[in-house]
């Protein structure tokens, strides 16, 4: 059995939940009154999954943190940067340029669901600061804490919820030792409840987020063992793929809005048109900014 997720693991599960985000949106946004609209909550766990990896990985590698502000430029160049051009490409697709253009480029304010970026780019901050100062993680559930209580006196929306307490179990899953196929059921059964309840009692606000976060940990957890116990191996001279691949799911979750707002106001959307041109456009775009990278970090060795 595995000790920890392997680089084609966490690729694979980072496909998958920006795969569930994706497809809640395109259910959201552009047929919501399909049969198959119910499908928009899978987006809440699709982000609650993106998160556990990003908390997750974080520690696992947190001994990179050591190296210096490298780790922070590497997430702000792998992460924030790709989603700052997104949002100057969007300021035209919505023709909204003259909206406080400051906050669509550095927060994505104009389509609203790229929420997620400045939310872990804090995480990262955060993060190297509690790493670099030989400080506790504990100081990291006691900031989500709070920022829980902010986003409830605002009234968020869910998947804020869900993304905080998958973040948090992702910094210390890792460390969790169970027998993996108890653990399994264990999560799953937590899954269920949390989220039958959350229906329930739907109508008190606070106890609905608190156990929309539960559920959302239960979810990463059984899908984290269920990932352990696969025993897969490492491929070799695979990982240049896995890289391109992991990068353009990730353009994928960056674009797929504006394809659909073009696309959608072209012709009548079918998802598989809808993923099918998001994730052409994510590889062009990926590559792209991969080459772009690298003629930058060659002209910075050359100086």
């Amino acid at each position: 059995m595995k000790n920890k997720l392997l680089y084609i693991d966490v690729c694979v599960l980072k496909i998958i939940a920006i795969l569930m985000v994706v497809v809640a949106h395109y259910f959201r946004f552009f047929e919501p009154t399909s049969r198959l609209s119910g499908l928009k909550s899978v987006g809440f766990f699709g982000a609650a999954l993106f998160a556990f990896l990003s908390g997750y990985l974080a520690n696992i590698n947190s001994e990179k943190v050591w190296g210096g502000e490298e780790w922070l430029f590497h997430k702000i160049g792998s992460v924030y940067l790709p989603y700052v051009i997104t949002n100057l490409i969007s300021m035209f697709i919505y023709k909204s340029w003259t909206v406080n253009p400051l906050k669509q480029i550095l927060m994505g304010s104009n389509d609203g669901v790229l929420w997620y970026v400045p939310f872990i780019m804090v995480f990262y901050m955060l993060f190297f600061i509690v790493k670099i100062n030989g400080w506790s993680l504990l100081f990291l559930p006691g900031v989500g804490t709070m920022i829980f209580v902010g986003l409830e006196i605002i009234g968020a929306d869910s998947q804020w919820y869900t993304s905080i307490g998958a973040l948090m179990f992702g910094l210390w899953a890792d460390k969790l030792k169970d027998n993996k196929v108890k653990a399994i059921f264990q999560n799953a059964t937590l899954l269920l409840i949390c989220s039958v309840a959350t229906i329930k009692f739907g109508n008190i606000s606070l106890l609905k987020d608190v156990l929309t976060a539960i559920a959302g940990i239960g979810f990463c957890g059984m899908v984290f063992n269920i990932a352990m116990l696969i025993p897969n191996k490492e491929p070799q001279n695979c990982k240049r793929l896995l890289s391109i691949v992991s990068g353009s799911a990730y353009w994928t979750y960056l674009i797929h809005m504006k394809v659909g707002k073009v696309v959608g106001s072209a012709t009548d959307l079918e998802l598989i048109h809808f993923l099918g041109i998001s994730v052409l456009i994510a590889i062009i775009l990926n590559e792209c900014y991969l080459l772009l990278k690298n003629q930058i970090n060659q002209r910075g060795k050359n100086c």
